[in-house]
């Protein structure tokens, strides 16, 4: 039973680090000038804030129209701040600060959030 076990846990590692790093590899191989690989760079800090506002703050999703307003300006704020500087917790921070802006607009418009 052990023994199983292990193996799982061996071949679910794998299967791991198989789904992150092939993309990565065959971008590489597909697209010598880089345009691929920079994209999947920049995805990691879009989706760590995505991650961290929806969490820090909630989801606003469902309140009408402008409920997409946070998550809009925190992705546009990180694509800015990671093209502009590159690096990685700061296209974050400034993901994460320009959906708490979004949200402060939405309660400031009475969207009826929080």
């Amino acid at each position: 039973m052990r023994t199983e076990i292990l193996l799982m846990l061996v071949a679910i590692g794998l299967g791991t680090y198989a789904l992150r790093a092939l993309p990565l590899i065959g971008a590489r191989r597909l697209d010598p000038a880089g345009k691929v690989f920079r994209t999947l760079q920049l995805l990691g800090p879009m989706l760590i804030a995505a991650l961290l506002g929806v969490s820090v703050i909630g989801d606003v999703r469902g309140h009408g129209a402008g409920g997409w307003l946070p998550e809009l300006l925190g992705l546009g704020a990180t694509l800015a701040v990671q093209r502009r500087f590159g690096g990685f917790v700061a296209p974050i921070l400034a993901g994460v600060a320009a959906c708490a802006l979004g949200l402060a607009l939405l309660r400031s418009w009475g969207a009826g959030i929080g």
